[in-house]
């Protein structure tokens, strides 16, 4: 069973967060804010928020510079954010409110659960707070239960106007990012045309995320992507196609602004982005905490992204720092928004 009983009672009209916002503008889900990428060639930054200020960072980049946006929370990410479905969504809306006034518009955004592989409760907590979509990562199982399993996640979601991201290939896959002659066997981790296919003729997914090369994370070696792949599975099947991973893509054909607008040409428009985020807040907190927080993580490089177990010493901090933290990171993103995703000024293509 996916979902508590309650979840099957849901009325979106009195839903808090779902319920109609600024006039007559609601979060977008995923299907509705990824079309308009797809039909005018840009993309969308999807930005994994392990910090309530890197939320109102992304919010206020998008609203100035008129750009969609995906906030996300990630069941994977748990033990690095320590933020709730629930906390993220009130922060978001309140926020989104804010600025609507502020701007007297408002900027499409999608509320987003990122790589659910395992706790199903999460689905509950993220529609009950007001997420409009979730990615529902069965890409541990083979094909035939990966269907059955994104099947569930769709029946119960789409009901509610919320959309469902599935996946083939397990991205984070050791043996595929890690392997030194990635380049010689990347075949044999790529997700093909035909499984593509029937994945999302049986699912009926609202976008698609694959394996298409060691782009996810850091990697030791130069990052390898399947643009041919991308390009056959992006023109096989009629919904969006998600690159995941990017923070730190740098390739011997493509810098990394270029990876992002070379992508959206090979059919990508949904594009995960985070770690570099918390490098660059991380940068304004004090060396001795930095220390302790890499001291505190068996992985090295988990360090950077553990942000959440440190949260109150954090927010002991003085806050003109955390201030300055979230202005450098809307710096970058209005980088990333201008000339990596080309999402700047795309407010026009979508109805309002």
């Amino acid at each position: 069973m996916f979902f508590v009983p309650s979840l099957n009672k849901l009325n979106l009209r009195t839903n808090p967060h779902l319920r109609l916002i600024a006039g007559q503008h609601r979060f977008y889900n995923l299907r509705e804010i990824l079309t308009p990428a797809r039909e005018h060639h840009f993309g969308v930054g999807a930005i994994n928020c392990r910090r309530l200020e890197i939320a109102t960072a992304v919010l206020n980049t998008a609203f100035k510079l008129r750009a969609p946006v995906i906030i996300e929370i990630a069941e994977s990410e748990s033990e690095y954010c320590a933020i709730t479905p629930k906390e993220l969504a009130d922060h978001v809306l309140k926020k989104t409110n804010e600025l609507t006034a502020k701007y007297d518009y408002y900027v499409p955004i999608c509320l987003h659960l990122d790589h659910l592989k395992n706790n199903f409760n999460l689905i509950d907590q993220a529609i009950m707070a007001g997420f409009s979509s979730v990615a529902a990562d069965q890409s541990h199982y083979p094909l035939e239960k990966n269907i059955e399993m994104t099947q569930k996640v769709v029946k119960k979601c789409h009901p509610l106007g919320v959309s469902v991201e599935g996946e083939i290939g397990e991205i984070q896959s050791a043996a595929a990012g890690k392997e030194k002659n990635l380049d010689a066997n990347l075949n044999r981790y790529l997700p093909t045309v035909p499984e593509v296919v029937k994945f999302v003729s049986k699912t009926k997914i609202d976008a698609f995320a694959g394996f298409f090369g060691n782009l996810h994370g850091e990697y030791l070696e130069t990052p390898i992507i399947a643009w041919q792949r991308i390009i056959d599975i992006a023109s096989a099947i009629d919904i969006p196609v998600v690159m995941h991973g990017g923070s730190y893509l740098h390739t011997e054909d493509f810098d990394e602004l270029e990876v992002f607008r070379h992508a959206i040409k090979c059919g990508c428009h949904k594009f995960n982005y985070s770690t570099k985020l918390s490098d660059i807040f991380k940068a304004y907190l004090p060396a001795a905490l930095l220390q302790e927080m890499e001291n505190s993580v068996a992985e090295p490089r988990n360090w950077r992204k553990a942000l959440g177990p440190f949260k109150e010493k954090i927010d002991r901090l003085d806050p003109e720092k955390l201030k300055n933290a979230e202005k450098a990171i809307e710096n970058h993103l209005e980088l990333m928004m201008t000339n990596a995703w080309l999402s700047k000024d795309k407010l026009r293509c979508y109805k309002s």
